[in-house]
């Protein structure tokens, strides 16, 4: 677990977060985490990682709920920011600015167009351009008990048996585990067990109930449901051939399955008091190796060597044609 942080200037008195696991990452003055765990008094005790689906409100004023992806935690050492965005000293002088970055997801009745023909009814539409919060600031935005009725049914982890590890004299059986991991228990390379253990310490009836996928990533999972038809779908839907095809098991209960294809942009977002988009990370590379170029002292000399070159090529075939006529 990482080190509790409390509350930052300028936002709701009773949030705050804490760091699940250690920092799984480091560029330049960034830090980065895998999971936080949010209170607040628009929420109870919550855990997000990356990757992870929520439902937030952007506007007290207004009942339209969207869905928040979790897409990158950070601490940025050199910039500790207000929630205006201007920087300035907290009152603790080591303390650094934690920042999330959001993907938002908008019903499509819910955006500036409204609902066309073409939209599918389990389609949700993307704002075009990331968020940034601060992390007590997002802790603010999270909403409970969101009724939420689009998308496909799934079946919940938890639920499915666990498939059996590979025989002995299986050619995969260097490869194999006893058992294989939860759903989301690896991100990439990331070891998510501990987030888990987390999650699960805290409980599952604070867990959202939404899924986005992509389009294509929506078809195989459409697919392999109708051909789970007349099944249990708990029996098979961790089976490793059924995940080839594009089945998955929820990482929590009574999850609904939507997808994205489309996005939109959205500028009355960017007049939001909390939002730090300045703050996103600037990732750089190694610079580029630039090719060395001889060059010479004298700017013109090159292309005075070039066209004396040239000239020399010039006379030479002249001079070898003369001597073929003779």
């Amino acid at each position: 677990m990482g080190d509790c942080h409390g509350t930052t200037d300028g936002g709701d008195s009773s949030s705050g977060f804490e760091w699940v696991g250690a920092s799984c990452g480091q560029h330049g003055t960034y830090t980065l985490y895998k999971a936080v765990k949010l209170s607040s008094q628009s929420c109870h005790r919550r855990v997000l990682a990356l990757g992870d689906f929520f439902f937030v409100k952007m506007w007290t004023d207004q009942e339209i709920v969207s869905i928040g992806e979790l897409q990158l935690l950070w601490e940025d050492e050199k910039f500790p920011v207000h929630n205006n965005g201007h920087n300035h000293h907290h009152h603790q002088p080591s303390s650094s600015s934690p920042l999330a970055s959001l993907k938002l997801y908008f019903l499509p009745e819910n955006t500036p167009d409204g609902r066309h023909e073409e939209h599918g009814e389990d389609e949700v539409v993307s704002i075009s351009e990331k968020v940034v919060l601060k992390v007590s600031d997002l802790a603010t935005w999270l909403v409970d008990d969101v009724k939420w009725e689009k998308g496909l049914p799934s079946v919940w982890e938890r639920h499915c048996p666990t498939p059996p590890p590979s025989p002995p004299d299986s050619p995969d059986e260097a490869d194999s585990t006893e058992a294989i991991p939860a759903a989301g228990s690896n991100i990439g390379v990331l070891d998510m067990r501990d987030v888990i253990k987390e999650k699960q310490a805290i409980g599952e009836k604070n867990s959202s109930n939404v899924l986005v996928l992509s389009y294509p990533a929506y078809c195989r999972y459409r697919s392999t449901l109708k051909r789970l038809e007349g099944h249990n779908q708990t029996d098979y839907m961790r089976q490793a051939v059924v995940e080839a095809i594009g089945g998955r098991a929820a990482p929590s209960p009574n999850t609904r399955v939507v997808f994205c294809k489309d996005t939109f942009d959205y500028p009355e977002l960017e007049d939001h008091e909390l939002l730090c988009n300045h703050l996103a990370p600037k990732w750089k590379g190694r610079p580029k190796k630039m090719r060395s170029k001889k060059r010479s002292h004298s700017p013109g000399s090159e292309s005075n060597e070039s066209e004396s070159s040239v000239s020399t090529v010039t006379s030479s075939s002249r001079v070898s044609k003369k001597k073929k006529r003779k």
